[in-house]
């Protein structure tokens, strides 16, 4: 799936192009998800490129323990950040738009650690 996301500050890649074994789930483009509604038009994971070679060798090490990575977002436009903020307007838990943010720069993934999928 193509995505037309852009940055002209970040090189982003899709992690599945750096490493087709991180499973993805990105909540965001489903209704499953704080907002109950659904964000993004696609479910591709785009990360800065630095990003993405960490994330590859960390899911390289857990392979070899039978776990895996389970992405649930990475980059965020700053439209979809702004819809989030508006949906919850606490820092503690969502960034404020008019900041920088990992997320709006690629280089923050929510994630977590499963058993392999065989």
């Amino acid at each position: 799936m193509q995505n037309q996301i852009t940055t002209k500050l970040d090189p982003l890649v899709n992690i599945n192009d750096v490493n087709p074994n991180i499973l993805l789930d990105i909540r965001y483009a489903t209704d499953n998800n704080f907002t109950k509604k659904v964000i993004y038009k696609t479910d591709i994971c785009l990360v800065h490129k630095d990003t993405a070679i960490v994330l590859d060798k960390v899911q390289k090490y857990l392979e070899q323990l039978d776990l895996s990575l389970k992405i649930f977002d990475g980059y965020r436009p700053l439209w979809a950040q702004q819809i989030l903020f508006d949906t919850l307007p606490d820092e503690r838990y969502v960034g404020n738009p008019k900041k920088i943010t990992r997320h709006t720069r690629g280089t923050a993934v929510d994630v977590t650690i499963i058993n392999q999928v065989d």
